[in-house]
């Protein structure tokens, strides 16, 4: 996990997730947290249950936007269009995990698995 976000070095990036009490909301959030506690100054993070002129604060503040959605639903892809902004890079853990939204376990390879992508995404 740790050489995947060793690839980052440009910028800050504003990780925007879903806010759902299911295992993919839970992951996505868990996954920003940790990316917070690893590069610590160079995150800031805002969930889609956030006020949107508090989501939009987060994203213009950032050189880049990550969108982690939960499910195709892509709730938080939405609140940034009605904001008139997109994302520089986008997950939707139900697809990149292969599991089904619900109020499952959230296991921390789970977690490893969405940052890895996000390092992935991020040395593009």
């Amino acid at each position: 996990m740790e050489d995947a976000l060793n690839e980052w070095n440009d910028g800050n990036i504003a990780i925007l997730t879903c806010s759902s009490p299911s295992n993919a909301g839970r992951i996505a959030i868990q996954a920003a947290v940790t990316l917070l506690h690893y590069k610590p100054g160079r995150v800031i993070w805002a969930e889609a249950r956030r006020p949107l002129g508090e989501i939009e604060a987060v994203a213009r503040s950032a050189d880049k936007i990550l969108v982690i959605d939960g499910c195709p639903t892509s709730c938080v892809v939405k609140k940034l269009g009605e904001m008139g902004l997109k994302a520089d890079g986008r997950i939707i853990v139900t697809d990149l995990l292969g599991i089904q939204k619900s109020m499952a376990e959230v296991r921390g390879e789970q977690v490893d698995q969405v940052i890895e992508a996000i390092g992935r995404l991020l040395a593009m």
